[in-house]
Formats: structure tokens, sequence, C-alpha cells
């Protein structure tokens, strides 16, 4: 077997790219990542560290025992190097080591943070792989990883870098320049924006080289890595799809015997300070839940496709505001409706909009109501929360005839996460959990393509969320009168908003 050799292409890129300004790019991906600020009294590896940039980048953010391990000698010679120039005097310890070699990983300890961006799938052994470095893992501790994502075109990635790495140099670097002009319209055309410009401190054409060339290549389906990673002691705490069908699915996972991150909802919000999730709905979210394109045609969504059922008492989990309630009582005059939420404000304000209701401060992380009700409603929830499986027995046992779930799948954007999502869901992923706590489906609906998603989440991205926050006056009122009355014509069977009815099994 011919591997290719990431020592050259590193080291290259090293020579030519890599300064102070991509090292400041990796720490704020670091920090994006992990949800922290700072890694202050921290433990890292940096497990396949290539450059060592994201070592370096742990020690700018305050760690204090940092260790990257790589099997190729010259991307240990590069990082040294890289480190001396970048972070003079940094006690970054650098040295040779195999993440399927258990006696490698062994000799370095326990970590409060093991990070394996991107190198696991080109081991040869990308499960055993996982699973010792899982186990270097302090309690409590996180588990980073990026694997490459199964697609149908997987198999023929796979004979493209076989290919390449048994041909001559120069054959190797006409083949990266084709593929380069290839992988670039690719991107742009699925993304919708300019592949130039890299995240991370990395760089398009040395990854080209990378994605071209990297053998041993595996890879696998989130759900795969997700179920896999959880037998080995773990709660997914966040996972980033990738933006392209083969590029690499992203995930944070939390080792479950620790309570080092904590367990309530909001500990998990990296945006989310103390008091500001209770101050978005005094101050942020309230006319964006009543007058938003997007709620309203969610609202409508949920209403038509309860309304063939038989039911009388509800629960809204999760019900903010209230205005889910106070629409679903003007239409079923007849039923007893109930909220939860974290929120003391949200839940003010939905008593005021719904004086007959009765609501409750509960998180579904950690617990449920005692009583069972005809329906249960959980609309967009499930994304903000890490153990999303225990959410959902949660649900299970609240739920005494019907479950309605909605929530966002496929590509998470930048301003998503600001507001605390930990996920968005691959498709299939939320029906087939559903399915394995005793849910039946009855419907699935998938809405929003193309003018809801990709191209108005597109447009919120851009302008970092901000435009769904705060009071809306009469034009921003027109505006999503507008909008709303153009999502009419979504479809409802292709689309990033993935809307559930369920039955209890």
């Amino acid at each position: 077997m011919r591997w290719f050799d990431f020592g050259s292409n590193w080291q290259a890129f090293s020579a030519r790219r890599l300064d102070a300004g991509r090292l400041t790019a990796a720490v704020h991906s670091l920090q994006a990542l992990l949800g922290k600020e700072t890694l202050g009294g921290l433990s890292f590896l940096d497990v396949g560290c290539g450059t060592g940039l994201f070592s370096i980048a742990a020690h700018q953010l305050g760690a204090v025992k940092v260790v990257g391990i790589d099997l190729n000698p010259s991307c240990i010679s590069i990082s040294e190097q890289n480190r001396d120039r970048l972070a003079p005097k940094a006690p970054v310890l650098f040295q040779l080591g195999s993440a399927i070699n258990r006696e490698d990983l062994h000799s370095l300890g326990r970590f409060d943070i093991v990070y394996a961006w991107g190198s696991l799938h080109h081991t040869g052994a990308m499960w055993a792989a996982i699973r010792n470095v899982a186990q270097q893992v302090s309690p409590g501790g996180l588990l980073v990883l990026a694997i490459y994502n199964k697609h149908f075109t997987s198999p023929v990635w796979k004979l493209i870098k076989w290919f390449y790495n048994h041909l001559p140099g120069w054959g190797r670097v006409l083949m990266a320049v084709l593929f380069s002009g290839i992988i670039y319209i690719a991107k742009f055309l699925v993304t919708g924006r300019n592949p130039l410009e890299k995240e991370r401190g990395m760089d398009f054409w040395f990854d080209v080289v990378d994605w071209v060339g990297g053998y041993p290549y595996e890879y696998t389906t989130p759900l795969e890595v997700e179920k896999f990673v959880k037998a080995q002691g773990f709660n997914t705490r966040h996972r980033i799809p990738a933006r392209v069908p083969t590029g690499c699915n992203e995930f944070v996972f939390v080792k479950n015997d620790g309570p080092y991150f904590g367990n309530d909802l909001r500990d998990f919000m990296p945006t989310m300070k103390s008091g500001e999730y209770d101050q978005g709905w005094e101050m942020k979210w309230d006319d964006m839940k009543k007058y938003g394109p997007f709620s309203r045609h969610l609202r409508r969504i949920i209403k038509n496709l309860i309304r063939p059922l038989a039911f009388h008492s509800v629960l809204d989990v999760g019900c903010g505001q209230g205005s889910l309630l106070w629409e679903l009582q003007a239409q079923f005059p007849h039923m007893k409706p109930t909220g939860t939420d974290l929120s003391m404000k949200a839940l003010d304000l939905a008593r005021r909009r719904v004086p007959e209701g009765e609501f409750h401060v509960s998180d579904l992380a950690q617990e449920s109501l005692e009583d069972k009700f005809d329906l249960v409603i959980c609309s967009e929830v499930l994304e903000h929360i890490p153990d999303d499986q225990t959410a959902i027995r949660h649900l299970a046992r609240m739920t005494g005839k019907y479950l309605v779930v909605s929530g966002p799948q496929g590509r998470m954007r930048r301003f998503e996460a600001t507001v605390g999502h930990v996920r968005n869901y691959a498709y299939g992923e939320l029906v087939h959990k559903l399915e394995q706590n005793g849910f039946r489906m009855v419907r699935v609906i998938e809405w929003g393509f193309p003018f809801y998603s990709p191209l108005y989440r597109n447009f919120l991205d851009l302008l970092g969320g901000r435009g769904t926050e705060g009071q809306f006056g009469p034009a921003r009122r027109l505006t999503s009168i507008g909008l709303y009355h153009l999502f009419r014509l979504n479809s409802a069977k292709r689309g990033d908003e993935l809307i559930v009815l369920a039955e209890i099994a």
C-alpha cells in the first residue's frame, strides 16, 4: 500500500503560508467549535498534529499541558519549527505516536480535550483509532473528531486517492492542478461561498492536495460515528454536518462519567451567558416568534398537521412566549393547554397570552412531567440539547397519543450555532431516533426549498442572525409579510426544516 506523504504537504504549507494570521484563525476556530473563550487550566492532546498549528492554538488559549503526536517524523519536525517560530519557548511537546497503537497513547495519560480533526480516517484502522483516542479522555472531558462523510461518490474518491499515490511526482502535480478547478467549482456551487476563503487557518491549494492524495481513506455516516462513540461512554455535545457531500462531519463528544462541563442545557449554549436566555425572550425574540415568516409558517404547518387528530390535552415543550399555544387555542377551543420552558421570562409572556394555560419551568434534557398528554409538541428544541436521546425518552414518557417534533436538518449555519444549536440533524437521523424510542411515524414533512433554505438561511448567515432580533416596526412587519407569502411557494417535500407527526407505539 502506498500512503500519502502528509509530511511533505504540511512542510510546503508551513514554509509558504503559515503565519501569525493563520494561527489567529485557528485559535478562533477552536473557540467556536468548543464553545469556550479560554482553555485555561485544561490539558490538550492533538492526535495527528500535522503542522502543530492547533496544538499551538490550544497553548495560546491557555491550556496548561499540550501534547501533539503524529506518525510522520516530518510532521513532528515541522511542528517543532512552527512552535519555535510562532510561539517561542511555548511548553508544547511534539512526539511520534500512532492512534492505532494503544501503548503510544497510554503512555501519555488522559487529557481534558482530545482533538483528532481529520486524521483518524487516514490511519487505515479508523474504528480502532477512534476507540483508542476515546480512552484518553478524562472524566467529563471532550473528544473532538472530524470524519469524512459517507456518500455514494466516496468509493470513487477512494479510487482517485489510490491512483494519485501510484503516479510519479509530475503526475501528482498535474492531477492536483486538474482537480483544483473541479473542486473549486463544485464547492462554490454547493456552498455558495468562495472556496479560497478558508477557515481554521488552512489554504485551498494544500487542502486540494490532501483531498486528492490523502490515502488511506475511510468514511462513514454521522449516525455510525455517534453510535460507536456513545458505546465508549460519551454523549454528543455538538455536531456540524459536512458542508460538501464528501467533506468532514465535525463532532464534539463529552465523556459522561464526570461533571466537568455541566449538565444544564444552558451550559452547552456557547453564546448564552448567565441570564442571556431570559433576557433574549424579554428583548430579542418575542416579535420574531410573533411576526417572523418562518415561525408563522411553522405554526401553520403544525396546525394543519394536527387538524384531523382527536385530542384534548396539549403540551408544548419549549413553548417560549406562547405564540403556538395561543394560536392552537383559537383554532381548537376544546383543548387544555400546558407549556414548559427553561425561561421564567418566556413563561411570563406565555401566561399573558394564554391565561387558561398551565405552565412549568422544566428542562427536557433533565426531566419529564409526570402527566401524559394526548398531544405533545416539541418544536425547534431538540437541536439545542446535547443528549437528545434522553430528551426523546422524556417526550415518550409524556406522550399519550401523538407527538409533533420539528427541527433543522442539513448543514448548520454559523448564526444557528450562536443561538445554541448543538446540531442540525442529518437526513433521516431524527426519524431514526424517534423510532428507536417507541414512536411510529404518521407523516414526515421536509419543508423549505428553495426560498427558506438555502436562500433565506444563507442570507441570515451573512447578517449573523441579526435580522431576526429586536422589535418589528412597520417596515420589518411588511417585509415579514412579503417573505411569508413568498415562503408559500416552498416545497413541502424537499427542504431542511423537518416536521414529524408520530404516534406512540
